[in-house]
């Protein structure tokens, strides 16, 4: 695999939440899952999930005795949907934490030492 490709998939979402997820079942002792709202479907498939709950913007995960929801981004690029920041506005005004991790070791950094009140993407130091 060439190096371009290797940086692409290190750096995907998918791979830094992995990341997180991984780092969070060694060293935290409760409960944190995953709500696979993203992905491709096909329009029969997107009714029925619907239907049965689905909406857009939640958060990527959740660890309910913190209250805390997790929105993770790319730490080299990406934003959040108006869904999503709707969704955080609402978790918040509900007495709810948030944390938008931009990378793994962002949203580690805030899990070990708080929250971010703005959701941006951090300056580099």
């Amino acid at each position: 695999m060439n190096s371009t490709k290797t940086r692409y998939l290190s750096n995907s979402e998918h791979a830094e939440q992995a990341e997180f997820v991984s780092w969070w079942r060694k060293t935290q002792a409760d409960d944190l899952f995953a709500i696979p709202n993203g992905g491709g479907r096909s329009k029969s498939q997107g009714a029925r999930l619907r239907l049965e709950g689905v909406m857009s913007g939640v958060a990527d995960m959740y660890a309910p005795d913190r209250h805390l929801w997790i929105e993770m981004k790319r730490s080299d690029r990406g934003s959040l949907s108006t869904d999503q920041r709707q969704f955080l506005r609402r978790r918040i005004a509900a007495g709810d934490r948030v944390i938008v991790g931009w990378g793994c070791d962002d949203a580690i950094e805030q899990v070990l030492n708080g929250e971010r009140t703005r959701w941006g993407r951090p300056r580099s130091a």
